[in-house]
């Protein structure tokens, strides 16, 4: 097999192995949709079928356009950069960058009848995703108001007011990370707040009464990142 050659089946066989650990290791929802782990598996199979047919061509043969140090530089990058950079979050960088959506319209036909059969409960709150709160109050702010819920997210800095306010942030991907939306709202606590990008919960009631809806907190307790930083 001639240089061209393997070069090919060397760039087939990074991605295949970059696609194969994502999977194995379980940190393919940190780059794409959860549901999308069906075609990266359809992913898998094309890739080892090219690079057994490159792999299979004649040795004296010679590919009609030969593939150049910078074509590999480019197709092996992202293979290269993820074995480099550990898979995280997005900061608060992101945020400032997207901006932060406070209001988020469910596809369920009755989201609000949903959430109420099935959330779990922890004590007096009801465990919600922020996707989940947002939906709620766009769906069905009468319900939503004064109840009390548990919400996981991060600390996105500090609104500076008389009410010691932070934003609550986590990020919805709807395709792949890089098209992740920041869901967002408004948490009044009086207390000392986390520092920003840490992950807290927040126990308290919703208030949808006044202006834009907000959480009123009880509680603010500082947890341990994620594995999976997000939301579906």
């Amino acid at each position: 097999m001639n240089k061209q050659a393997w070069g090919r089946v060397a760039v087939l066989l990074a991605w295949f192995t970059f696609i194969l650990v994502l999977l194995a290791g379980g940190s393919l929802a940190m780059y794409i949709r959860k549901s999308y782990a069906p075609l990266a598996v359809v992913a898998l199979i094309i890739l080892a079928t090219l690079a057994v047919r490159r792999g299979s061509t004649d040795i004296h043969e010679t590919p009609a356009e030969p593939l150049s140090s910078i074509s590999m530089i480019i197709f092996l990058a992202p293979v290269l950069l993820a074995a480099l950079v550990r898979p995280g979050s997005l900061s608060s960088l992101a945020v400032e960058t997207r901006g932060i959506s406070t209001s988020f319209s469910g596809t369920e036909a009755s989201l609000a009848d949903v959430l109420a059969a099935r959330v779990e409960m922890e004590g007096e709150y009801r465990n919600l995703t922020l996707k989940q709160l947002l939906g709620l109050i766009r769906k069905d702010p009468g319900r939503a108001d004064t109840l009390p819920v548990a919400v996981e997210g991060m600390v996105y800095g500090n609104v500076k007011d008389s009410s010691g306010s932070f934003m609550l942030v986590r990020f919805l991907i709807t395709c792949c990370a890089a098209d992740a939306t920041p869901l967002g709202i408004k948490v009044i606590w009086s207390g000392p707040v986390a520092p920003k990008n840490s992950w807290v919960v927040v126990r308290g009631k919703v208030s949808c009464t006044e202006g834009e809806p907000c959480f009123i907190a009880e509680e603010v307790r500082q947890l341990p990142s994620p594995s999976n930083p997000y939301l579906y």
